[in-house]
Protein backbone atom coordinates (compact mmCIF):
# COMPACT_ATOMS: atom_id res chain seq x y z
CA UNK A 1 0.00 0.00 0.00
CA UNK A 2 1.28 3.21 -1.00
CA UNK A 3 2.19 6.36 1.38
CA UNK A 4 0.29 9.53 1.14
CA UNK A 5 0.73 12.60 2.70
CA UNK A 6 -2.84 15.37 2.75
CA UNK A 7 -1.59 18.94 2.99
CA UNK A 8 -3.41 22.07 3.19
CA UNK A 9 -1.59 24.88 1.80
CA UNK A 10 -4.09 27.66 2.76
CA UNK A 11 -4.77 26.52 5.69
CA UNK A 12 -1.52 26.00 7.30
CA UNK A 13 -0.91 29.99 6.10
CA UNK A 14 -4.31 30.68 7.64
CA UNK A 15 -2.74 29.19 10.69
CA UNK A 16 0.95 30.95 10.64
CA UNK A 17 -1.21 34.29 10.13
CA UNK A 18 -3.51 33.37 13.28
CA UNK A 19 -0.33 32.91 15.52
CA UNK A 20 1.74 35.86 14.34
CA UNK A 21 -1.65 38.00 14.81
CA UNK A 22 -1.91 35.98 18.10
CA UNK A 23 1.71 37.47 19.22
CA UNK A 24 1.58 40.88 18.02
CA UNK A 25 -1.67 40.77 19.96
CA UNK A 26 -0.04 39.15 23.23
CA UNK A 27 2.99 41.92 22.72
CA UNK A 28 0.20 45.09 22.62
CA UNK A 29 -1.67 43.56 25.70
CA UNK A 30 1.92 43.55 27.44
CA UNK A 31 3.01 46.69 26.33
CA UNK A 32 -0.38 48.18 27.52
CA UNK A 33 -0.40 46.43 30.80
CA UNK A 34 2.94 46.90 32.10
CA UNK A 35 3.07 50.61 30.27
CA UNK A 36 6.57 49.76 29.09
CA UNK A 37 8.01 49.45 25.34
CA UNK A 38 10.29 46.92 25.97
CA UNK A 39 9.74 43.95 28.22
CA UNK A 40 11.62 41.60 26.34
CA UNK A 41 15.38 41.28 24.75
CA UNK A 42 13.09 40.49 21.70
CA UNK A 43 11.03 44.07 21.65
CA UNK A 44 14.66 45.64 21.70
CA UNK A 45 18.26 44.36 22.85
CA UNK A 46 20.07 47.62 22.80
CA UNK A 47 16.87 49.51 24.34
CA UNK A 48 16.61 46.66 27.11
CA UNK A 49 20.15 47.18 28.29
CA UNK A 50 19.72 51.33 28.87
CA UNK A 51 16.08 50.71 29.94
CA UNK A 52 17.92 48.75 32.67
CA UNK A 53 20.17 51.05 33.79
CA UNK A 54 17.84 53.91 33.34
CA UNK A 55 15.37 51.98 35.68
CA UNK A 56 18.12 51.12 38.43
CA UNK A 57 19.13 54.99 38.41
CA UNK A 58 15.70 55.82 38.81
CA UNK A 59 15.19 53.52 41.65
CA UNK A 60 18.39 54.34 43.32
CA UNK A 61 17.23 58.07 42.76
CA UNK A 62 13.66 57.31 44.79
CA UNK A 63 16.08 55.63 47.20
CA UNK A 64 18.25 58.56 47.90
CA UNK A 65 15.29 60.61 48.20
CA UNK A 66 13.58 58.64 50.65
CA UNK A 67 16.98 58.94 52.56
CA UNK A 68 16.67 62.63 52.01
CA UNK A 69 13.07 62.78 53.88
CA UNK A 70 14.66 60.15 56.36
CA UNK A 71 17.78 62.80 57.44
CA UNK A 72 15.33 65.64 57.51
CA UNK A 73 13.27 63.85 59.89
CA UNK A 74 16.24 63.08 62.10
CA UNK A 75 17.74 66.06 62.47
CA UNK A 76 14.65 67.90 62.51
CA UNK A 77 13.82 65.47 65.87
CA UNK A 78 17.26 67.24 67.11
CA UNK A 79 16.29 70.60 66.09
CA UNK A 80 12.98 70.74 68.33
CA UNK A 81 15.11 68.98 71.36
CA UNK A 82 17.53 71.44 71.04
CA UNK A 83 14.72 74.79 70.67
CA UNK A 84 13.36 73.51 74.25
CA UNK A 85 17.07 73.07 75.59
CA UNK A 86 17.04 76.74 74.23
CA UNK A 87 13.58 77.76 75.81
CA UNK A 88 15.84 76.28 79.11
CA UNK A 89 18.33 78.52 78.95
CA UNK A 90 16.75 81.64 78.39
CA UNK A 91 14.56 80.75 82.17
CA UNK A 92 17.56 80.10 83.72
CA UNK A 93 19.08 83.39 82.12
CA UNK A 94 15.44 85.06 83.61
CA UNK A 95 15.86 83.16 86.83
CA UNK A 96 19.25 84.79 87.41
CA UNK A 97 18.36 88.30 86.56
CA UNK A 98 15.73 88.02 88.89
CA UNK A 99 17.71 86.41 91.93
CA UNK A 100 20.00 89.69 91.49
CA UNK A 101 17.17 92.26 91.76
CA UNK A 102 17.88 91.18 96.12
CA UNK A 103 16.61 94.70 97.16
CA UNK A 104 13.18 93.52 95.86
CA UNK A 105 13.06 89.83 96.58
CA UNK A 106 13.71 87.94 99.85
CA UNK A 107 15.48 84.66 100.42
CA UNK A 108 12.54 82.38 99.71
CA UNK A 109 11.98 83.99 96.24
CA UNK A 110 15.80 83.67 95.00
CA UNK A 111 15.98 80.40 96.83
CA UNK A 112 12.46 78.97 94.24
CA UNK A 113 13.90 80.46 91.47
CA UNK A 114 17.61 78.41 92.15
CA UNK A 115 15.13 75.13 92.62
CA UNK A 116 13.53 76.46 89.15
CA UNK A 117 17.05 76.76 88.03
CA UNK A 118 18.02 72.98 89.07
CA UNK A 119 14.63 71.71 87.55
CA UNK A 120 15.73 73.16 84.22
CA UNK A 121 19.11 72.03 84.26
CA UNK A 122 18.01 68.42 85.30
CA UNK A 123 15.14 68.83 82.20
CA UNK A 124 18.01 69.71 79.76
CA UNK A 125 20.03 66.32 80.89
CA UNK A 126 16.68 64.22 80.63
CA UNK A 127 16.34 65.88 76.67
CA UNK A 128 20.11 64.95 76.08
CA UNK A 129 19.94 61.11 77.41
CA UNK A 130 16.46 60.78 76.13
CA UNK A 131 15.93 62.53 72.90
CA UNK A 132 15.92 59.37 69.96
CA UNK A 133 14.95 58.52 66.56
CA UNK A 134 14.15 55.56 66.41
CA UNK A 135 16.85 53.98 68.88
CA UNK A 136 19.39 56.24 67.98
CA UNK A 137 20.12 58.51 70.73
CA UNK A 138 21.00 62.23 69.15
CA UNK A 139 21.82 64.74 71.56
CA UNK A 140 24.24 62.69 74.11
CA UNK A 141 27.27 62.80 72.37
CA UNK A 142 27.02 59.48 70.41
CA UNK A 143 25.99 61.05 67.57
CA UNK A 144 29.02 63.51 67.78
CA UNK A 145 32.00 63.04 65.53
CA UNK A 146 34.90 62.69 68.20
CA UNK A 147 38.17 64.67 68.00
CA UNK A 148 41.39 62.78 68.89
CA UNK A 149 45.26 63.43 68.52
CA UNK A 150 44.91 67.42 69.76
CA UNK A 151 47.65 69.73 69.70
CA UNK A 152 48.09 71.93 72.99
CA UNK A 153 47.27 74.87 71.74
CA UNK A 154 44.13 73.93 70.45
CA UNK A 155 41.26 74.22 73.97
CA UNK A 156 38.29 72.92 71.58
CA UNK A 157 37.22 71.40 68.38
CA UNK A 158 33.30 71.24 68.14
CA UNK A 159 32.83 69.46 64.35
CA UNK A 160 29.42 69.76 62.20
CA UNK A 161 30.42 68.15 58.97
CA UNK A 162 34.08 66.39 57.55
CA UNK A 163 34.24 64.87 54.02
CA UNK A 164 36.11 61.46 55.12
CA UNK A 165 36.59 60.52 51.65
CA UNK A 166 36.02 56.82 52.65
CA UNK A 167 38.70 57.03 55.70
CA UNK A 168 38.00 56.32 59.07
CA UNK A 169 39.42 59.42 60.38
CA UNK A 170 40.80 62.66 59.36
CA UNK A 171 43.79 64.98 60.20
CA UNK A 172 43.73 68.84 59.93
CA UNK A 173 46.36 71.31 60.50
CA UNK A 174 45.54 74.91 61.71
CA UNK A 175 47.88 77.12 60.13
CA UNK A 176 48.59 80.50 62.17
CA UNK A 177 49.67 83.48 59.97
CA UNK A 178 49.09 86.10 62.79
CA UNK A 179 47.81 85.62 66.29
CA UNK A 180 45.26 87.79 67.80
CA UNK A 181 45.71 90.15 70.42
CA UNK A 182 43.50 92.54 73.30
CA UNK A 183 42.62 95.60 72.75
CA UNK A 184 45.23 97.91 74.86
CA UNK A 185 48.31 96.85 76.57
CA UNK A 186 51.56 98.74 74.92
CA UNK A 187 49.69 99.80 72.06
CA UNK A 188 47.56 102.55 74.10
CA UNK A 189 49.52 105.33 75.42
CA UNK A 190 47.93 105.05 78.92
CA UNK A 191 50.61 103.55 80.89
CA UNK A 192 50.03 104.47 84.70
CA UNK A 193 53.06 104.90 86.12
CA UNK A 194 52.77 106.57 89.46
CA UNK A 195 50.78 109.18 91.36
CA UNK A 196 48.85 111.58 89.14
CA UNK A 197 49.88 115.34 89.11
CA UNK A 198 46.82 116.77 90.51
CA UNK A 199 44.30 113.89 90.74
CA UNK A 200 41.99 112.89 87.65
CA UNK A 201 38.86 111.94 86.62
CA UNK A 202 38.65 109.64 82.86
CA UNK A 203 36.00 107.92 81.09
CA UNK A 204 36.66 104.75 80.44
CA UNK A 205 35.09 102.72 77.67
CA UNK A 206 35.40 99.09 76.20
CA UNK A 207 33.46 96.49 74.54
CA UNK A 208 30.75 96.49 77.60
CA UNK A 209 30.28 99.55 78.54
CA UNK A 210 31.62 103.24 79.88
CA UNK A 211 32.85 103.83 83.24
CA UNK A 212 33.99 107.13 85.24
CA UNK A 213 36.68 106.58 86.89
CA UNK A 214 38.64 109.38 89.58
CA UNK A 215 42.10 108.58 91.30
CA UNK A 216 43.46 111.15 93.63
CA UNK A 217 47.26 112.54 93.11
CA UNK A 218 48.32 109.79 95.94
CA UNK A 219 47.10 106.94 93.36
CA UNK A 220 49.64 104.38 93.13
CA UNK A 221 50.21 102.10 90.24
CA UNK A 222 48.54 98.81 92.44
CA UNK A 223 45.61 101.37 93.34
CA UNK A 224 45.10 102.54 89.66
CA UNK A 225 44.78 99.06 88.38
CA UNK A 226 42.23 98.16 91.84
CA UNK A 227 40.30 101.46 90.61
CA UNK A 228 39.72 100.07 87.01
CA UNK A 229 39.12 96.48 87.36
CA UNK A 230 36.15 97.40 90.30
CA UNK A 231 34.50 98.42 86.82
CA UNK A 232 36.14 95.16 84.58
CA UNK A 233 32.32 93.69 84.59
CA UNK A 234 30.52 97.09 83.12
CA UNK A 235 33.49 98.00 80.90
CA UNK A 236 35.26 94.81 79.58
CA UNK A 237 38.45 96.24 80.61
CA UNK A 238 41.07 95.52 83.12
CA UNK A 239 44.43 97.28 84.34
CA UNK A 240 47.40 95.10 85.01
CA UNK A 241 51.06 97.43 86.23
CA UNK A 242 49.33 100.33 84.90
CA UNK A 243 48.26 99.30 81.43
CA UNK A 244 44.59 98.86 80.14
CA UNK A 245 43.62 95.03 78.58
CA UNK A 246 39.97 94.11 76.70
CA UNK A 247 39.33 91.21 78.68
CA UNK A 248 38.97 89.07 75.42
CA UNK A 249 40.61 89.28 72.36
CA UNK A 250 40.24 90.20 68.64
CA UNK A 251 38.43 93.25 66.49
CA UNK A 252 35.39 93.38 68.64
CA UNK A 253 37.00 94.33 71.42
CA UNK A 254 38.65 98.17 72.27
CA UNK A 255 39.30 100.35 74.44
CA UNK A 256 39.09 104.40 74.75
CA UNK A 257 40.42 106.36 77.53
CA UNK A 258 39.19 109.87 77.71
CA UNK A 259 40.43 112.58 80.84
CA UNK A 260 37.67 114.90 81.27
CA UNK A 261 39.47 116.14 84.33
CA UNK A 262 43.02 116.71 85.76
CA UNK A 263 45.84 114.88 85.04
CA UNK A 264 46.82 111.02 84.43
CA UNK A 265 50.73 110.95 85.29
CA UNK A 266 52.05 108.25 82.89
CA UNK A 267 50.77 109.60 79.37
CA UNK A 268 50.69 112.76 81.03
CA UNK A 269 47.05 112.90 79.80
CA UNK A 270 44.65 116.28 79.87
CA UNK A 271 41.31 117.18 79.14
CA UNK A 272 42.68 118.75 75.64
CA UNK A 273 44.49 115.17 74.75
CA UNK A 274 41.02 114.06 73.11
CA UNK A 275 39.96 110.62 73.04
CA UNK A 276 43.17 107.81 73.10
CA UNK A 277 41.84 104.35 71.34
CA UNK A 278 43.08 100.80 70.44
CA UNK A 279 41.45 97.26 68.76
CA UNK A 280 42.23 94.12 69.36
CA UNK A 281 43.33 91.82 66.35
CA UNK A 282 41.97 88.69 65.19
CA UNK A 283 43.80 85.55 64.40
CA UNK A 284 44.83 84.94 60.89
CA UNK A 285 45.16 81.57 59.27
CA UNK A 286 43.83 78.55 57.42
CA UNK A 287 42.81 75.07 57.77
CA UNK A 288 44.34 72.25 55.34
CA UNK A 289 44.53 75.59 52.96
CA UNK A 290 40.53 76.74 53.43
CA UNK A 291 40.95 80.28 54.94
CA UNK A 292 38.94 80.66 58.42
CA UNK A 293 36.92 83.36 60.02
CA UNK A 294 38.30 84.30 63.49
CA UNK A 295 36.37 86.40 66.38
CA UNK A 296 39.62 86.86 68.18
CA UNK A 297 40.61 83.23 69.00
CA UNK A 298 37.73 81.63 68.04
CA UNK A 299 38.11 80.48 64.78
CA UNK A 300 35.11 79.19 62.14
CA UNK A 301 35.68 77.29 59.08
CA UNK A 302 33.09 76.39 56.72
CA UNK A 303 33.92 74.31 53.23
CA UNK A 304 32.88 71.49 51.51
CA UNK A 305 35.82 69.56 53.54
CA UNK A 306 35.08 70.50 57.36
CA UNK A 307 32.71 72.97 59.01
CA UNK A 308 33.01 73.48 62.37
CA UNK A 309 34.60 75.67 65.13
CA UNK A 310 37.80 75.34 66.86
CA UNK A 311 38.78 77.45 70.00
CA UNK A 312 42.53 78.65 70.18
CA UNK A 313 44.34 78.66 73.37
CA UNK A 314 44.71 82.92 74.21
CA UNK A 315 47.91 81.47 76.75
CA UNK A 316 45.39 81.22 79.87
CA UNK A 317 44.08 78.05 79.15
CA UNK A 318 46.51 76.30 77.48
CA UNK A 319 49.96 76.31 75.43
CA UNK A 320 50.10 80.03 73.76
CA UNK A 321 50.02 79.70 69.56
CA UNK A 322 52.42 81.80 68.08
CA UNK A 323 52.53 83.26 64.24
CA UNK A 324 53.73 80.79 61.80
CA UNK A 325 52.65 77.54 64.39
CA UNK A 326 50.53 74.87 62.43
CA UNK A 327 48.52 73.04 65.23
CA UNK A 328 46.68 69.62 64.09
CA UNK A 329 43.45 67.98 65.43
CA UNK A 330 42.17 64.46 64.30
CA UNK A 331 38.32 63.89 63.92
CA UNK A 332 36.95 60.31 63.54
CA UNK A 333 34.37 58.73 61.34
CA UNK A 334 31.56 58.22 63.48
CA UNK A 335 28.84 60.65 63.19
CA UNK A 336 25.84 60.73 61.24
CA UNK A 337 26.38 59.88 57.59
CA UNK A 338 23.23 60.25 55.35
CA UNK A 339 23.59 58.69 51.81
CA UNK A 340 21.71 61.83 49.80
CA UNK A 341 22.79 60.73 46.06
CA UNK A 342 22.64 57.49 44.17
CA UNK A 343 26.48 57.09 44.01
CA UNK A 344 29.05 56.18 46.80
CA UNK A 345 31.08 59.32 45.83
CA UNK A 346 32.02 61.42 49.10
CA UNK A 347 29.78 64.71 47.21
CA UNK A 348 26.62 62.17 47.20
CA UNK A 349 26.85 61.75 51.08
CA UNK A 350 27.04 64.13 54.10
CA UNK A 351 28.84 63.06 57.76
CA UNK A 352 26.93 65.16 60.25
CA UNK A 353 27.98 65.69 63.78
CA UNK A 354 25.78 66.40 66.67
CA UNK A 355 27.89 67.38 69.87
CA UNK A 356 26.43 66.54 73.59
CA UNK A 357 24.09 69.01 75.21
CA UNK A 358 24.28 67.98 78.93
CA UNK A 359 23.99 70.77 80.93
CA UNK A 360 27.48 70.28 82.27
CA UNK A 361 28.74 70.74 78.41
CA UNK A 362 26.95 73.48 78.08
CA UNK A 363 28.06 77.66 78.42
CA UNK A 364 31.69 78.77 78.29
CA UNK A 365 34.28 78.89 80.68
CA UNK A 366 35.21 81.65 82.81
CA UNK A 367 38.17 83.41 82.25
CA UNK A 368 39.94 85.15 85.09
CA UNK A 369 42.18 88.57 84.04
CA UNK A 370 45.45 89.33 85.35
Amino acid sequence: MGLRINTNVSSVGALRNLRQADGNQQRSLERLSTGLRINTAADDPSGLVISEQLRAQVASMNQALENSQNASNLLGTAEAALSEVSSMLIQIKESVVFALNTGGNDADQIAAEQDAIDNALSSIDRIAETTKFGTRRLLDGNAGLSITSTSGEIVNVNIQNVSFDGQSNQSFTLNVTSIASQAGGTSLATAYSGTSTAGATFRLTGADGTQDITVASSTTVAQFDSAVNAFTLDTGVYASSGLLYSTEFGESQSISLEVTSGTLAGAALTASSGVQSDDGVDLVGDVNGISVDADGYDVRVVSDVITGDIRVSDGTDGTAPAAGGAYTFTVENDGLTFQLNQSSAVHDREQVGIRSVHSSLLGSAARTVN
